[in-house]
């Protein structure tokens, strides 16, 4: 029972985070991350928690069809390990995913950025063209350097 009421619990919790980050739309950043976290972490114990759930009911459970094999902890260790290892490797692929996308559209941002300051220093003249101007216009003459 206590098994049941930890998947219940989880799938509502995961709807709650759902819900509660569409309305999050413009919180603070601190308030999206921590409930995406929240959402992913629960996410990921959700898989186990519904193997334990399966294996340890068969296991103590009066199941007609599993009496003659009773033992289903290794079962239970091989497929919760196997169960980890995919959520690893879909987070890992999750994680690159999102910082490719992040990285793109900055370096976008960036580069586009600053080719506009080349292109605003190309077009106004240089400070040292007007100061050499400005002394022309006065009359006065300055050694270079």
């Amino acid at each position: 029972s206590v098994d049941i009421l930890e998947v219940v619990v989880a799938i509502a919790l995961i709807r709650y985070n759902r819900i509660k980050i569409r309305e999050l739309s413009n919180a603070s950043l601190v308030d999206k991350f921590r409930n995406r976290q929240t959402l992913r972490s629960i996410e990921q114990t959700l898989p186990v928690a519904v193997i334990h759930l399966v294996s340890f009911s068969i296991q103590y459970g009066n199941f007609v069809a599993c009496v003659q094999n009773n033992d289903t902890t290794p079962y239970y260790c091989a497929i919760c390990a196997a169960v980890f290892l995919v959520i690893m490797i879909r987070e890992e692929r999750e994680k690159r995913r999102e910082l490719e996308g992040i990285s793109s559209s900055s370096s976008e941002a960036i580069g586009e950025e600053y080719f506009q300051s080349l292109q605003q220093q190309w077009s106004t003249p240089s400070l040292a063209n007007v100061n050499q101007e400005r002394n022309k216009s006065q009359g006065r003459r300055i050694s270079p350097v």
